[in-house]
């Protein structure tokens, strides 16, 4: 096959790829004076439309996104019957190239990769457009992962998939997300899912079609596992369940990159995994119990130690500095001789992992309490006694002293302070009817200052604030929980049918989403006055941008299911018109009224086709918008929580609050 004829001001210097629908040439642009990849369309394709649709939107695309992980193209060249498409020249290979060559690819590059598109695909998504065929084939990637992996080839961004039968048009397969592939309907999730699917494919060489949905860990044992939880929550079925925008994934991705650049012990990553919540809001079996826990004497030093440290007033000593000398010495020690290394674990948070297995959730879902850290606390209350002694039990052998109470604050205060107050009434009866001797008025007093100091004691504790409600309400890790209605119950009771309710709009789901993001942030109430009153007043703005936001996005996807003609449509009406105009320029006689309707037929199409696109473009920027709310209000409350009162994070915190309310507020202008 001979090389293909460029336009005038490109020099070709070979060809360096071929597909089904064009060549690529290695070529220098000498107007730019720059190597570039020339993409030249067979021939035989260069009039079809749903092609040149297809080129047109690549460059549409690119004149939006501005993005240092994204390759775009430059520009759309037609001369002399030739279509050709400039874009940057990578010097590297597609992912699925180097796999090819290498194998599975190792765990730092994986990362980096999944940073680098991730980084692609917010843009993107922040830009309006949807990328629809993330793929092994359309990443690149070169030496350095981490600074030269591009996403290519945004053919297919804003194409509304119309048909089963289109399979471009739902992205390739073994990359489409199953979404996609069932109704043609995509968000930015579901170029997530993309994104999931190359991991996986770099990661164990394999599709998740060959793999038989099977989780990257059974095949790669080796990874991290924040990494394969990542990667697997990327691939869930349930738009629902994956991270609900390209900026978490990023986050989750970026952790443990952190953690090693400042040499520091990474900390535990949130699982991306979601789960499913009771449908209750219940995470424990109703009841009256509560686990009371103390800290125990030969712990206390060390809590007090944890406390001045949240407070901002540990400075580490001479004495701690000979401590810790002397556990490193320790652990050469032993483990020069054998001897197994102490658990690691602190006593804290073996009683968060005790509340998480009693509540069926894996490890690392729940944010620890900072209750915990106190002299006396609750754990928990309004819970069932026997899931209260096992609390209890757990709390004892992590060395604390526990104990389990029935009822609630008032129903205990009395309990104690009744036996005293029935003891004293006696001695005063008793001291009234005669000779008050000297023993006598010595018990009235011991009992009244006992009496005082058990209603004092009262007090104090009628304030105690539990570490973790029944519900769990703003304990659970960003993205943990999906929606309480999917669970199915064991045993349904017999009973009317029931009450068909109106389906879920993608709007409502979205602003429901944000609004539970935005409510675990306003419970964050151990900040500075002045911060706490800014971050309430920004998300109760947020609140009501949302509500505007959801509103359009159901609008939109009215608008968007009323679509234009398919492709196939088009390209029969176009090849029925060439062979008019063919058969007229050979001298046989056509009616001219044909000609124009279908030219004005053409003529309509294109511009239906056209406002589709604006819409879909405009959806897909409105939906990143709402789940940007949700993803900025939970990354703050993670930091609020995460930081405490230092200064530098309540004060980012706002920053990244008022960017997106700033964001948020700019996007409802435009739909207005």
């Amino acid at each position: 096959m001979s090389d293909p004829k460029l336009p005038d001001r490109f020099v070709g210097h070979g060809v360096i790829g071929r597909g089904g629908q064009a060549v690529v040439v290695l070529a220098t642009d000498t107007l730019r004076g720059e190597r570039v990849a020339l993409k030249v369309v067979h021939p035989h394709l260069a009039a079809d439309p749903s092609t040149r649709r297809r080129l047109q939107r690549e460059v549409r695309a690119a004149s939006l996104l501005h993005s240092d992980a994204a390759l775009v193209p430059y520009d759309l060249h037609e001369v002399e019957g030739t279509v050709a498409l400039s874009m940057p020249f990578h010097p590297g290979q597609t992912v699925a190239e180097r796999v090819g060559a290498e194998g599975p690819l190792p765990a730092e590059d994986l990362r980096a990769i999944g940073v680098r598109v991730g980084k692609a695909l917010a843009d993107a998504h922040a830009a309006g457009i949807l990328h629809r065929d993330v793929s092994a084939t359309n990443v690149l990637t070169g030496a350095d992962p981490a600074r030269d992996t591009v996403l290519a080839d945004f053919g297919l961004a804003r194409v509304i998939g119309q048909t089963a039968t289109a399979t471009r048009a739902a992205g390739t397969l073994g990359y489409a997300a199953p979404e996609v592939l069932a109704s043609g309907r995509a968000d930015a999730r579901s170029d997530l899912y993309g994104l999931g699917a190359v991991l996986f494919f770099a990661a164990t060489g394999k599709t998740v079609m060959d793999a038989g949905q099977r989780s990257v860990a059974d095949l790669r044992p080796d990874l991290p596992s924040d990494l394969a939880a990542t990667v697997d929550a990327l691939l869930a079925r349930d738009p629902v369940d994956r991270p609900q925008s390209a900026t978490e994934v990023v986050d989750a991705l970026e952790q443990e990159l952190a953690a090693k650049a400042s040499h520091a012990e990474p900390p535990p990553a949130a699982p991306v995994a979601a789960v499913v919540a009771p449908r209750s809001g219940r995470w424990f079996p109703e009841g009256r119990s509560a686990v009371w826990v103390r800290e125990g004497e030969a712990d206390r030093e060390r809590r007090k130690a944890l406390r001045r440290k949240a407070r901002g007033e540990h400075r580490p000593s001479a004495v701690d500095e000979l401590t810790r000398w002397g556990t490193h010495v320790a652990g050469r020690v032993r483990e020069a001789l054998g001897i197994p290394a102490p658990d690691p674990t602190s006593p804290e948070e073996r009683l968060v992992g005790a509340v998480e297995k009693e509540a069926g959730l894996p490890p690392g879902a729940l944010i620890p309490s900072p209750q915990l850290t106190l002299p006396g606390f609750v754990l928990i209350e309004g819970i069932d006694r026997s899931t209260a002694d096992r609390l209890a039990d757990a709390a004892a052998s992590a060395g604390f002293h526990a104990e389990v109470r029935d009822g609630g604050h008032l129903e205990n205060r009395l309990r104690r302070v009744l036996p005293v107050l029935i003891a004293a009434v006696v001695a005063m009866v008793a001291v009234g009817s005669t000779q008050a001797e000297p023993w006598s008025l010595v018990a009235l007093v011991a009992l009244a200052v006992v009496a005082v100091s058990a209603i004092r004691r009262g007090r104090r504790e009628r304030h105690v604030v539990p570490a973790y409600e029944p519900t769990l309400s703003g304990a659970l890790r960003p993205g943990m929980v999906t929606t309480t209605e999917r669970r199915q119950e064991a045993k349904a009771p017999v009973a009317a049918p029931p009450k068909v309710e109106e389906p879920e709009t993608r709007g409502q789901a979205l602003r429901r989403r944000a609004e539970l993001a935005l409510d675990a942030l306003e419970a964050v109430d151990d900040l500075p006055e002045p911060a706490l009153v800014d971050v309430r007043a920004t998300a109760r703005g947020l609140r009501r941008q949302a509500a505007e936001l959801a509103g359009h996005v159901d609008r939109l996807e009215q608008a968007a299911a009323a679509h234009g003609a398919s492709d196939a449509e088009i390209a029969a009406l176009t090849g029925r018109l060439s062979r008019l105009r063919a058969l007229q320029a050979a001298g046989d006689p056509q009616d001219p009224g044909a000609i124009a309707a279908l030219e004005q037929a053409l003529a309509q199409h294109e511009a239906d086709r056209a406002a589709a696109d604006e819409v879909e473009s405009e959806l897909a920027s409105t939906t990143a918008r709402l789940l940007g709310i949700a993803s900025t209000a939970s990354r703050v409350r993670r930091e609020l929580v995460a930081g405490g009162q230092e200064r530098t994070s309540v004060s980012e915190g706002l920053d990244r609050l008022h960017a997106q309310a700033r964001a948020a507020q700019a996007a409802r202008r435009e739909i207005r």
